[in-house]
């Protein structure tokens, strides 16, 4: 199994090959799991439902008005499957984000807009700042 899955259902069935993240600041009483492998496996349609369907109706009825129609892939990396397939054809989500430390661009595609991310494409806020600096606004 991979991918982030909510709902005490699907985490009691994972058990310990998972990591638990608690989200106190939305008065959520209950976990979001992220497993450690992603959502590298996901191929086909039933386990991308299991994973981003599923996942995103728990967190809409969890998070309410501070829901969204966005996704960021764990750990970065967009699957073929995912962004070529089964994003552009469902309606839950209208964009997804990787991390590929580049600009965004006319050309980018809106299941695999690229995210900055700290640590790995910048470690200080001056290196921040050159990022920005360098970016066409």
């Amino acid at each position: 199994a991979g991918g982030l899955v909510g709902g005490p259902l699907s985490r009691r069935r994972l058990g310990s090959q998972l990591r638990l993240h608690r989200i106190p600041q939305f008065g959520i009483d209950d976990w979001l799991v992220f497993p450690i492998v992603g959502l590298a496996l996901v191929d086909n349609l039933a386990d991308a439902d299991a994973q981003i369907a599923v996942a995103h109706r728990y967190l809409q009825s969890a998070l309410g008005e501070f829901s969204n129609d966005m996704f960021a892939y764990p750990y970065g990396h967009a699957p073929s499957y995912l962004a070529d397939c089964y994003l552009p054809g469902q309606h839950l989500v209208t964009s997804a984000f990787v991390t590929g430390g580049l600009p965004v661009t006319p050309n980018t595609r809106a299941f695999e807009i690229p995210r900055y991310v700290c640590g790995e494409h910048w470690q200080s806020t001056e290196a921040l700042e050159a990022i920005l600096v360098s970016m066409d606004f």
